[in-house]
């Protein structure tokens, strides 16, 4: 029982813990320390929470690297899509960027409606209703109900819909994609030797397509074009 009650109290402890490092960061970014801020925040290492991202996003953003930023605000959008200064501040320095993020010819609403929730909540959704339709199936098959056929077809109908989002956006433009840290080089094949079709200035989106031993093969959407690239030029989000 004492181990049990020691393990609660850490447990217990750690979001404390993380809550009172956040409020530093927080303070040392008020009084505009933001390489303080930063290096707090980078302490922390949460990669599954998308406002300790967007922090560090805004932390370096205030020290001019736009790069970086977007490469945190593209991380905290992937994880809290809906979340509206996250979306605005990757739009606004993407944009600084010569990236864009959405098309202009779209009405917005619609990218609010379509990126509403993240890849990871699609898919936690879709598994959830896949096995709510198996023992809604199963139970049936022993007792047949008729109001269970209206639970199965609601299932079955809830499930597809979130599952055909989740395979859209796996297909979209911000699925699988990567950001140039460098001025990289964009060659025919996955090495120096092969030709040299482009330079990829830093701060560009690229989207991944495979990945070999030290190179990856990208294709860069606003060009049009596809080649390799040297995995320590790029971040992949």
């Amino acid at each position: 029982m004492k181990k049990i009650t020691i393990f609660l109290l850490i447990f217990y402890m750690i979001p404390q813990l993380n809550a009172s490092v956040n409020d530093d960061a927080s303070s040392y970014y008020k009084a505009q320390n933001y390489d303080k801020a930063l290096e707090i925040y980078k302490n922390i290492n949460d990669d599954t929470n998308p406002y300790i991202l967007y922090n560090m996003a805004n932390c370096y953003y205030k020290l001019n690297d736009k790069t970086n930023a977007m490469i945190y605000y593209l991380k905290a959008f992937n994880l809290k899509p809906r979340d509206k200064n996250i979306r605005e501040n990757l739009i606004t320095v993407a944009k600084q960027n010569g990236e864009t993020i959405f098309s202009e010819d779209i009405p917005q609403f619609l990218y609010r409606i379509y990126y509403f929730f993240s890849d990871l909540e699609l898919k936690t959704i879709s598994e959830l209703f896949f096995f709510l339709l198996v023992l809604l199936i199963i139970i049936n098959t022993h007792k047949k109900d008729d109001k269970l056929h209206g639970y199965i077809i609601l299932s079955v109908l809830i499930f597809g819909i979130f599952f055909i989002f989740y395979i859209m956006r796996k297909n979209s433009y911000l699925s699988n994609i990567a950001v140039t840290i460098y001025e990289t080089e964009l060659y025919s094949g996955p090495d120096k030797t092969f030709n040299s079709l482009a330079i990829i200035p830093k701060g560009k989106i690229i989207k991944v397509i495979s990945d070999d031993e030290n190179y990856l093969e990208v294709g860069v959407p606003k060009d049009n074009i596809k080649g390799w690239v040297e995995k320590n030029t790029i971040v992949k989000i």
